[in-house]
């Protein structure tokens, strides 16, 4: 089974993700769900990626290969570890 829990709306993601409520949720999905993803921002355009990142067992760094130049990928790549 799927499922999908907006939690905030994207003008509320950046004070949201900083919330003790927003790790509370996340901890008590990682006791329901196998597996939680969690859909954020690009790497390059906001620090909130990096918080989620911090949260996460593991990141998926997604790029468009005909609009997205190497050294973007890379800054990206390297800010996520």
């Amino acid at each position: 089974a799927l499922d999908v829990i907006p939690i905030f709306t994207p003008s509320e993601a950046g004070l949201e993700v900083f919330s003790k409520r927003f790790q509370e949720h996340l901890a008590k999905w990682q006791t329901l769900y196998d597996v939680i993803l969690i859909d954020a921002p690009p790497v390059l355009t906001t620090s909130d990626t990096l918080v989620l990142a911090k949260l996460a067992t593991s990141t998926l760094l997604v790029v468009n290969v005909r609009e997205t130049r190497r050294p973007e990928v890379v800054e990206a790549s390297e800010r996520l570890r």
